[in-house]
């Protein structure tokens, strides 16, 4: 909250629940835009693998000037900053061509062993997705698309859960009833890309949908699946992005991890490796 000269008074944050929305400009009224952007929420997160909905959006919305940040004191944000890099915390949000845009950007580790983990994270989890969504629905929202990817099928059967090329692009509904396919094109869902639709079919959302592009095991940063993504976008949102900011935010992802992967080397470079003492004979 701010106070003006003139005696107004600027909040910056909204409480709903078990969430807050801090405002990142002053004067920004957080549940007016929502009114005025709900078109559609489009939901993608930037820590999945191959990063195919973060390009897509990224050629949308300039994902260094969020408009708010979402936070709850049920998801923890363990960063150590600096001047250099200061990195932000929150679900970060966006408002573009009538369209309201959310990355979530942190997500607890989702343990299925033990069950005591994975309780917790459940605990955790279910208040600020619910509340958000809730929200969002109060802002005149009825409509929902979370972008994704079938990274996770890389880990799994393949003959139940097939490996899908970049460019193919596969809409899951959940306001219909699935069967279980058994044919090799099943889905496996991450907990975010099947937890918000799947409430927001709960909550009456007209539209509850997971828009998933396919992706390849051999890269870090899969254009393809993000321009698939973009194309979904601008052809069935009318929300359109570009070729050319895709590129330049991949480049940049790549970037990152090739930075990454040196800053690593150079950190196992200088820990000493456990080597038998010379002379010992009680080594081994």
């Amino acid at each position: 909250m701010l106070n003006t000269d003139d005696g107004l008074v600027i909040i910056m944050r909204t409480k709903h629940e078990s969430i807050d929305i801090y405002s990142t400009k002053e004067g920004e009224d957080i549940a007016s835009l929502m009114e005025d952007n709900n078109k559609g929420l489009i939901l993608f997160t930037e820590h999945e693998y191959g990063c195919a909905s973060h390009m897509a959006v990224s050629t949308i919305v300039d994902l260094e000037t969020p408009v708010a940040r979402v936070m709850t004191h049920l998801i923890s944000n363990n960063v150590f900053n600096q001047t250099e890099e200061f990195e932000h915390i929150g679900w970060e949000m966006y408002f573009h061509k009538g369209y309201t845009f959310v990355n979530i950007s942190r997500w607890p580790q989702t343990s299925i062993v033990p069950p005591e983990q994975a309780q917790s994270t459940w605990i955790h989890i279910y208040p600020p997705l619910r509340d958000l969504l809730d929200f969002c629905q109060k802002g005149g929202h009825t409509k929902l698309y979370f972008l994704s990817s079938t990274t996770i099928h890389d880990a799994l059967d393949n003959d139940i859960f097939r490996l899908y090329e970049s460019s193919e692009i596969t809409e899951y509904d959940f306001k219909v009833k699935h069967e279980k396919r058994g044919d090799g094109n099943d889905l496996f869902f991450s907990p975010p890309t099947w937890l918000f639709p799947y409430f927001a079919n709960l909550m009456d959302y007209d539209v509850s949908k997971a828009i998933i592009s396919g992706n390849d095991t051999e890269v870090r940063v899969d254009k393809k699946a993000g321009m698939a993504l973009m194309n979904w976008l601008e052809t069935n949102l009318d929300v359109a992005g570009g070729e050319e900011l895709l590129i330049k935010t991949a480049e940049h992802l790549q970037s990152l991890f090739d930075r990454s992967d040196e800053i690593r080397s150079e950190m196992q470079s200088i820990i000493p490796r456990n080597e038998p003492p010379k002379n010992s004979m009680l080594w081994g």
